[in-house]
C-alpha cells in the first residue's frame, strides 16, 4: 500500500501538463479568406491548465504595400472534447486572445482535445510570375507548454485544388531556419508534419503556393466590405453615421451662428459699450486683454491714474462720481482692487487680484449671456451619443476599451483645438496660435498610444476611431453661438474695429471719418487694445497728428499715465502699456506651484 501511494506521489511530481497534438487544417476559399481548424490536445493536471487555455494571435504582420497590414477576425466554432464550449475573445496590443472554458468552472483532469475554427483575410499575396502564397504559423511560437506532435494541411477551395503546391517550411524558435518536419504529401492537400517535440516557446511555419487566378482579385472597396462582414461591423458603421448626423443636426439646429450682416464702418464703440463688454461680445469668452482695457479705460474717464515703474501701480483719483461714469464691470473691478488709495500689481496682493479678477469675470459672463450662449445641454447631449457610439465600436476589446476612450478624449481635444483656430475670432497675434503645436503634439502621441492599445494598426479601425473622436471635438468647438441680437452687435463691432485698423490716412478719408486729436486717441485707446488694434491704432495717431503738437503739447503723454523708465512714444505707447498691464496680472494672480515564426498566424497559448 505504502508503495502504491508513493508510486502515485511520485507519478504527480513526474507528471506535467503537455500538448500531445496539434493539428491544423487550413482552407484556402476562393473569396480570398482563409478557414483555420486547430484540434489541440492537451493533458490537464489542473496546475496551468484549470478552467480550458487560450490561443494568442497575432492580428498584424508585414504587408506588402502599407509596412503593416491588420487581419480581420472572427471565431466561427469553439469545442472542447466535440462539444460546444464558452469561451471569450480579449484584444492584446498586437491581436487577440481567445479563452476556452468557463469562467467559473473547472474542467476535469486527464485529456481534453480542444478545437477552434476561426476565418481570416489579408493573408495571401502575390509573390509574382502570376503565383500568390500563404506562408502561415502553424502553432505559433509563444506556448507555455511543450508539443509532442504537430501536423497541418492545406486545401484549395477553388475549382482546381490540384494546384496547390508546397513551397517551404522552418521549425525552432523564431528566425529560425532549421526544417525538422516530414511532407507527407506536396501538392493539391498539402499535409506536413513534425518529426521531434517543439518545446516551450517554439513552433513552425509553412508557405504554400498556387496561382493567382485560383482566388478573386478584390478591390479596395470589395476587401472593405469583406472586412466589416467578417468582423461584424455593420452595425458599429450604422451607429457610427447615426453619431455624426446626431452631432451635424444638434449644430445645424442650435450652433449655426444667424447671417451676418453688412459691415459698415463706425468711428465709435456700438451701443455705447465698454471696451471689456466690447472684448466680450466680439470673442464670446473671458479673455486676457479684458482686465488691462477695463484699466486703461477707467483711467481715461478719470477715476485712476497708472504709474509704471518696477511694478505697474493704480493710484485713485478725487473724481467723486465714479460710479456713474464706470460700467458694471469696471467699477467691480475698482472697488476689488482699490479698498486703499492705490495698489501695486505685484504677487504681494496675489489673492485680491485673484478676487478682483473673478468678480470681474462674472460680471462679464453675466453680461454675455444676452449676445450669445454656450448650448451646454445640446453638447452634452453629443457627449454622450458620441462616447456611446465610441464605446459600442471599442466593447469588444475587452480591459482595453478604456485606451480607446481615452484615445478619443483626447483627439476630440485636437478636433476641438484645430476647429477653434481656424473658426473663432481673435485678438491675438497669429504667432500666438503656434503655441497650440504643444498640446496637440502631445495628444497626438499620448492619446495614440491608448487607442493605439484598443484598435492596434488596423486601418479601417484608425479610420473608425478618428471619425468618431475627431468629429467630435469639431462639434463642441461650433456647438456655442452667437443670438440674433450678438450677432447683429458682431457685425457693428467689426466696423468699429476696421475703422481701429485702417493705419493710413488716404483710405480714412473716404470714410470721412472725424478728425483725430489726442482726445479721442486717448478715448478709443482702450477699444483698441480689447480688439487686438492697439498698435495700428498708436501709429494711426503718430501718422496723422503733427509733429509740433506732439513734441509740445503731447510729449509726456497723458495725464493719467507716468512712466519712470522711459519717454513716452506715442506710436508704440498702447502696445507697451497693454502687454505691461497684461503681463503684470496674469503674474500677480496667478499661483506658486522570415524563418520559424514568421507569417500568419502564430502567437501562442497557454492554459488559464
Amino acid at each position: 500500500m505504502k508503495f502504491i501511494i508513493a508510486l502515485i506521489f511520485s507519478w504527480g511530481l513526474l507528471a506535467k501538463e503537455v500538448i500531445h497534438n496539434f493539428d491544423t487544417e487550413v482552407v484556402i476559399n476562393y473569396d480570398n479568406t482563409i478557414t483555420v481548424t486547430e484540434k489541440i490536445e492537451v493533458t490537464s493536471l489542473g496546475h496551468k491548465i484549470k478552467r480550458g487555455i487560450f490561443r494568442d494571435l497575432p492580428l498584424i504582420r508585414k504587408s506588402q504595400s502599407f509596412g503593416v497590414n491588420t487581419n480581420a477576425f472572427k471565431v466561427l466554432s469553439v469545442l472542447r472534447n466535440e462539444r460546444a464550449e464558452p469561451y471569450h475573445v480579449k484584444a492584446l496590443t498586437n491581436g487577440i486572445r481567445i479563452y476556452i472554458g468557463n469562467k467559473k468552472r473547472y474542467i476535469k483532469k486527464g485529456k481534453h482535445t480542444f478545437e477552434i475554427t476561426y476565418k481570416m483575410s489579408r493573408h495571401i499575396y502575390s509573390v509574382g510570375s502570376g503565383e500568390s502564397e500563404l506562408f502561415w504559423n502553424i502553432t505559433g511560437d509563444g506556448w507555455k507548454f511543450p508539443i509532442s506532435k504537430s501536423s497541418v494541411k492545406f486545401f484549395l477551395e477553388t475549382q482546381n485544388p490540384e494546384t496547390l503546391n508546397f513551397f517551404e517550411g522552418y521549425t525552432g524558435k523564431y528566425g529560425s531556419k532549421n526544417k525538422d518536419y516530414t511532407v507527407i504529401s506536396e501538392s493539391e492537400e498539402v499535409e506536413v508534419r513534425t518529426n521531434n517535440e517543439l518545446p516551450k516557446l517554439t513552433g513552425w511555419s509553412i508557405a504554400v503556393r498556387f496561382p493567382s487566378d485560383q482566388i478573386a482579385k478584390l478591390s479596395f472597396l470589395q476587401a472593405l466590405k469583406q472586412d466589416m462582414k467578417l468582423q461584424g461591423l455593420q452595425y458599429k458603421v450604422l451607429s457610427l453615421f447615426l453619431t455624426l448626423f446626431v452631432l451635424f443636426a444638434l449644430w445645424y439646429v442650435k450652433g449655426l451662428d444667424p447671417k451676418r450682416g453688412t459691415i459698415i464702418p463706425l468711428f465709435s464703440p456700438p451701443s455705447d459699450l465698454s471696451p471689456a463688454q466690447i472684448n466680450m461680445a466680439y470673442l464670446h469668452k473671458n479673455h486676457k486683454d479684458a482686465i488691462p482695457a477695463a484699466i486703461i479705460n477707467m483711467a481715461v474717464k478719470g477715476a485712476i491714474t497708472i504709474e509704471e515703474g518696477t511694478n505697474i501701480c493704480i493710484r485713485k483719483t478725487d473724481c467723486e462720481n465714479v460710479k456713474e461714469i464706470l460700467s458694471k464691470e469696471e467699477y467691480i473691478l475698482y472697488t476689488k482692487l482699490l479698498s486703499d488709495d492705490f495698489i501695486t500689481l505685484a504677487r504681494t496682493n496675489r489673492l485680491i487680484l485673484q478676487e478682483a479678477k473673478k468678480a470681474f469675470e462674472k460680471e462679464l459672463n453675466t453680461f454675455g449671456n444676452e449676445y450669445f450662449t454656450k448650448n451646454w445641454s445640446y453638447a452634452i447631449i453629443g457627449t454622450l451619443v458620441a462616447v456611446f457610439s465610441i464605446w459600442h465600436f471599442a466593447k469588444d476589446t475587452g480591459d482595453f476599451a478604456v485606451g480607446a476612450i481615452i484615445g478619443f478624449f483626447e483627439y476630440g481635444c485636437i478636433g476641438y483645438l484645430i476647429t477653434r483656430l481656424f473658426s473663432s475670432r481673435s485678438t491675438d497675434s497669429k504667432w500666438s496660435s503656434f503655441i497650440l503645436i504643444f498640446p496637440i503634439t502631445f495628444m497626438l502621441f499620448h492619446g495614440g498610444i491608448f487607442a493605439y492599445g484598443s484598435i492596434g494598426y488596423s486601418k479601417l479601425y484608425i479610420v473608425f476611431f478618428l471619425l468618431h473622436a475627431l468629429p467630435y471635438g469639431v462639434f463642441l468647438a461650433l456647438i456655442p453661438s452667437a443670438t440674433k441680437k450678438g450677432q447683429r452687435l458682431v457685425d457693428k463691432i467689426e466696423g468699429f474695429k476696421h475703422y481701429l485698423s485702417i493705419a493710413e490716412k488716404d483710405r480714412l478719408d473716404k470714410l470721412n471719418p472725424p478728425e483725430l486729436t489726442p482726445e479721442i486717441f486717448e478715448k478709443f485707446l482702450p477699444y483698441a487694445h480689447a480688439l487686438g488694434e492697439e498698435g495700428s491704432w498708436s501709429n494711426r495717431f503718430e501718422n496723422e497728428v503733427s509733429k509740433s503738437l506732439l513734441k509740445e503739447t503731447y510729449s509726456r503723454g497723458p495725464t493719467w499715465y507716468s512712466n519712470s523708465n522711459s519717454s513716452f512714444n506715442s506710436s508704440t505707447f498702447a502696445s507697451a502699456l497693454g502687454s505691461s498691464i497684461t503681463s503684470a496680472v496674469a503674474s500677480s494672480s496667478s499661483s506658486s506651484s522570415s524563418g520559424s515564426g514568421g507569417g500568419g498566424g502564430g502567437g501562442g497559448g497557454g492554459g488559464w
